[in-house]
């Protein structure tokens, strides 16, 4: 087991009103709690509502598991980062219905993309919608937490990041991708499958996997 030096972990996740980020993420750090040290668990989100519905869920969660985690949310991540550990962020700025923008705009002129997040010209759109609301939150991050580690999920990945080292650069960033993180991952789910491993039980699995992701359009 890694040993950790500090008696408890406090992680800041920015974006949890995210129904499809925030329950993942959330597994991922219930399977590590306990074996590692208590934690502090900060949700963070400027929709209050979809905030109080996630901060329901994820204690839920926490309380079904049996895990040492101490849970508060807020509208204001000035007040959640102050000596952060750790920071997720997964924020869709425009949310939706943006996106959907992203998507039929180029088809108009005839530019077909499947997801559109990432490169072409709906990851040119989502950039300029999402990089000045990183840039602002890597600031905070290097007034009020600037040790902390940076895990982003936010596309377009590849401009995000390169944002975050720009606007801070003794910052450490790490660009994430959480679609193979766990086992409902439709195409993860096929690879088992074609693989004749059995996902229905509760057995855990130990996978390696490594490639590139976010340089071309899904």
């Amino acid at each position: 087991m890694i040993k950790l030096s500090k008696s408890k972990y406090k992680i800041v996740y920015i974006g949890a009103g995210s129904y499809r980020f925030a329950i993942p993420c959330t597994m991922n750090i219930l399977d590590f709690a306990n074996d590692f040290n208590p934690i502090e668990l900060w949700l963070v989100d400027i929709d209050d509502y979809s905030l109080s519905l996630m901060r329901e869920v994820v204690w839920r969660m926490v309380q079904l598991h049996k895990k040492e985690i101490e849970i508060h949310s807020t509208v204001d991540r000035r007040i959640a980062l102050p000596a952060a550990d750790y920071v997720l962020i997964s924020i869709s700025v425009g949310i939706q219905k943006s996106e959907w923008i992203d998507i039929h705009i180029p088809l108009k002129f005839g530019i077909p993309q499947n997801t559109g997040d990432t490169v072409g010209p709906g990851g040119i759109f989502r950039g300029i919608r999402t990089i000045p609301v990183i840039v602002e939150i890597l600031k905070d991050i290097e007034e009020l937490c600037p040790n902390a580690l940076v895990l982003n999920y936010t596309n377009p990945q590849g401009t995000t990041v390169l944002s975050t080292y720009q606007t801070a650069p003794n910052v450490q960033s790490v660009g994430l991708c959480h679609e193979l993180f766990y086992l409902e991952s439709k195409k993860f789910g096929k690879v088992l499958k074609y693989c004749k491993i059995n996902t229905s039980t509760k057995k855990k699995f130990q996978i390696l996997y490594g490639g590139l992701n976010f340089f071309l359009d899904n």
